[in-house]
């Protein structure tokens, strides 16, 4: 090898010619080459310590964790976002400084058309952030983010996620506003579960709003229903794929077709994953369409406190798939302190039901729900003819005219509908349907509820029961002239004089907590979590109003009951 002649025509200028008199097969740099090699080294050495000095000091002033501003309105893709003056536009570019335990800083008030999809990173935060500031993932309430507009991700097509995660662990979506999509959130998986060196943990989603998620076509089977979260995995070794912790919680579900999907096999998901300890609390599902929540593949999982409000399809006829809970083949889960309203496609239609156990559950816990005016049956324990539902307990739940006029077999408070299912029913409380032949148990066949023991059914009729009237809500953000404070609700209850004020009184607001009985104590009352503050609550004598003959209401107290706050997305 002629060294010389490669020096001489490199590009490079050497200050002398090199040569090799004998070519050899090894090799070996000359004193020239090794010095230069030798203080380049030293150099790289020098640039790497600075480095990691910065990279030192840069994790224990953030705590580890990098902060991305973004601004639709006032950020430039050619800012750093790492400080909110220099925030980026794009959720694209965002989405390039992505690291792990980075954090996302959403201005309140922007809007991007664009979708955000994150892969294999953990331990990422997207939450909203009042524009300018700094953004503090611990103690969101600081800067009281709710009372600002969230941060919308709306692709504005309907065959597009607002935001997709695939092959993440332990994401926190925070105070944002999703939809105008095919999806809110996708949550895939396509490593094989056998790669998995450390449990996954799903996302958390916490006070968001994940509405207009719809399939834009008319699906009465059940097949391609849009969905506002979708779980699942994408490549067939990531079937079952263990995923831990799954947190749904103070977010509103609005005009979606399906709230949550797990494992429906469409856009190229090809099978479920498994849910271990899934919480979902505090949540308000308003007008969705189609089954709300599936419990298909779900151990130990808790769904608490909840409100299922009006929920039903927006065209009919409808053939099925009108239910609040879709509940599979699960083990070990609680269902507690929820609210079932109203849920079906119309009264008198085919299909409806607040709960219902397709195929083989075991060891269910149902306690302290009110499941009033469901179109179907309250509870139905389906099971298929080659399944069965076992050692599950309802206890405590109170049941207001379910399933009365519903034409097949899938009516009445609880209907049983397949033999070899087993349970108890104990200390519920029962109101009858008005048509008095409507049973408060239904048999399908001879020995479908044989398995079931009964302890302490309280029934009354429906002439003996008193109950709250669903009201009608203006919930608006306003200055309220007595406390002079801003941006808190007055909540206005209309009933008919049938419905006595005595009996009626806020239960739930959108963070799943109960407000005390003693409006004065508005610490208890609060929308969302940590946001909006019940300024007054007042109740409207509709009877009243209009005898009056004029648009002066007649305004009572605020005394205890059972009803649902319902909550409008357009308020907040």
């Amino acid at each position: 090898v002629n060294f010389a002649r490669a020096a001489t025509a490199s590009s490079c200028s050497f200050s002398r010619t090199i040569h090799f008199t004998t070519p050899t097969p090894i090799h070996r740099p000359s004193r020239f080459r090794s010095e230069w090699f030798n203080n380049s080294l030293l150099h790289m050495m020098h640039l790497l310590l600075v480095c990691a000095c910065f990279v030192s000091w840069f994790l224990v002033a953030t705590g580890g964790r990098t902060t991305i501003y973004v601004d639709s309105k006032n950020g430039d893709d050619t800012n750093s976002g790492f400080d909110p003056k220099h925030a980026v536009q794009s959720i694209f570019r965002a989405e390039s400084l992505v690291v792990n335990s980075s954090v996302l800083c959403l201005a309140a008030g922007s809007m991007w058309m664009e979708s955000m999809n994150l892969h294999r990173v953990h331990n990422v935060s997207i939450v909203t952030s009042a524009p300018g500031k700094t953004c503090d993932v611990a103690d969101s309430c600081n800067h009281n983010f709710t009372q600002l507009i969230r941060a919308r991700i709306w692709p504005n097509n309907f065959t597009v996620a607002s935001i997709t995660l695939t092959d993440t662990s332990n994401i926190t979506l925070d105070g944002l506003d999703l939809g105008k999509a095919f999806f809110g959130v996708r949550v895939l998986f396509k490593t094989a579960k056998s790669m998995h060196t450390a449990p996954i943990i799903g996302p958390t989603i916490r006070n968001c709003i994940l509405r207009n998620v719809k399939n834009q076509q008319y699906v009465p089977t059940g097949g391609t229903w849009a969905a506002a979260i979708h779980v699942g995995a994408i490549a067939i070794n990531a079937i079952n794929t263990i995923v831990q912790n799954l947190t749904i919680q103070n977010s509103l579900f609005y005009l979606c077709d399906a709230g949550l999907r797990v494992g429906a096999q469409y856009h190229g998901v090809v099978g479920p994953v498994l849910l271990d300890r899934m919480t979902m609390n505090g949540n308000s599902f308003y007008h969705n369409q189609y089954n709300t929540v599936e419990l298909i593949s779900n151990t130990r999982s808790l769904i608490q406190k909840n409100v299922f409000f009006h929920d039903a399809p927006e065209q009919i006829p409808f053939a099925s798939g009108t239910t609040d809970l879709i509940i599979g083949t699960i083990l070990g889960n609680s269902i507690i302190g929820n609210e079932f309203a109203f849920r079906g496609e119309f009264p008198g239609a085919p299909d409806g039901c607040a709960m219902d156990f397709e195929t083989n559950a075991t060891g269910t816990t149902i306690v302290g729900n009110y499941i009033t005016h469901s179109y179907g049956a309250g509870i139905m324990v389906f099971g298929h003819s080659d399944g069965s539902n076992n050692d599950l307990i309802v206890n405590g739940n109170t049941f207001v005219q379910d399933g009365c006029i519903q034409p097949r077999g899938d009516h009445s408070a609880v209907a049983f509908i397949h033999t070899n299912s087993t349970g108890v029913l104990s200390n519920n409380t029962y109101v009858r349907c008005a048509n008095v032949s409507q049973p408060v148990f239904f048999n399908a066949n001879p020995n479908s509820g044989a398995g079931w023991k009964h302890i302490n059914d309280n029934i009354i009729s429906a002439s003996e029961a008193i109950v709250a009237a669903p009201p009608v809500l203006s919930l608006r953000l306003v200055r309220n002239k007595t406390s002079g404070m801003d941006g808190c609700m007055n909540v206005s209850m209309i009933h008919h004089e049938s419905y006595p004020a005595a009996m009626t009184a806020v239960f739930y607001t959108i963070d799943g907590s109960a407000p005390t009985n003693d409006i004065a104590d508005t610490s208890s009352m609060r929308f969302p979590a940590c946001g909006v503050i019940l300024c007054s609550v007042s109740i409207i004598n509709a009877k009243q109003w209009y005898d009056a003959g004029n648009d002066n209401p007649v305004q009572t107290t605020l005394p205890s009951a059972t009803v649902s706050v319902v909550v409008f997305p357009d308020a907040i």
